[in-house]
């Protein structure tokens, strides 16, 4: 029994606390009076800015440097759905299939490192590592209430990645969506979850947002709590035959 009641607990603190968290801290408010109709990836390097002109800018964020394997592997796997859920901007622009108006550009930051070659779905960790933390840390301190390890998706209608200290950045005109609680799998769930909304308009992301946050994190609990979540089941019916 006392096994049993351990387990409970542990299903209570992993899965319970975080679906309350997750209510609280998903909200977000309206960023432009026109959505952007497409979602875009591109690479943002050290000491250049932002290009002006699209519809919205947004920040794939690691709140710090990986502290073991797991993380870094949590890394690399978001570095990888990034990839694969999002196209590149310049096809796009180049092709002339929008206005870059219409374009939520999606940045990731990088240090400015000798490439060693060869496709980018084979240098994972050459992205992972050389990751600009120090212009992830001016983004996320500009942004009051961010309180969880991450990764965050950050959007704003204005560039954030510039150094300029008059840049007074309004909170509720932000999208932001935390992904300290989402299992790593269903990371590129999340991407695609991120470009329908925010294609969707400003009026429906706080309401969309927040269910579907709920409905991920639940995902991610019962990924992560498997083994107890078969064995409370297993017990009971044991237990009440």
């Amino acid at each position: 029994m006392a096994k049993l009641i351990n387990r409970i607990g542990s299903l209570w603190s992993s899965f319970i606390y975080p679906l309350i968290f997750v209510t609280i801290i998903s909200g977000c408010a309206t960023v432009g009076t026109q959505p952007p109709r497409v979602t875009s990836r591109d690479v943002l390097w050290e000491e250049e800015s932002e290009d002006h002109g699209y519809g919205l800018y947004s920040y794939i964020l690691l709140s710090r440097k990986a502290l073991n394997r797991n993380e870094f592997n949590r890394y690399l796997r978001l570095f990888d759905a990034f990839l694969k859920s999002l196209n590149p901007s310049k096809n796009y622009l180049k092709r002339k299939l929008y206005k870059m108006d219409e374009i939520n550009v999606t940045y990731w930051l990088m240090l400015r490192r000798k490439y060693p070659g060869g496709k980018v779905s084979e240098n994972l960790e050459f992205f992972v590592n050389n990751y600009d933390y120090p212009r992830s840390r001016l983004i996320l301190n500009r942004i009051k209430g961010l309180n969880g390890p991450g990764p965050f998706i950050v959007s704003y209608n204005t560039p954030l990645g510039v150094p300029n200290k008059e840049l007074r950045v309004r909170r509720r005109q932000m999208l932001i969506f935390d992904l300290s609680d989402v299992h790593q799998d269903l990371f590129g769930d999340v991407l695609s979850l991120y470009q329908d909304r925010v294609a969707e308009g400003p009026e429906t992301w706080k309401e969309t947002f927040d269910i579907e946050k709920i409905r991920i994190t639940f995902r991610s609990v019962l990924k992560e709590q498997a083994d107890n979540v078969i064995y409370l089941v297993t017990f009971l019916k044991d237990y009440l035959g």
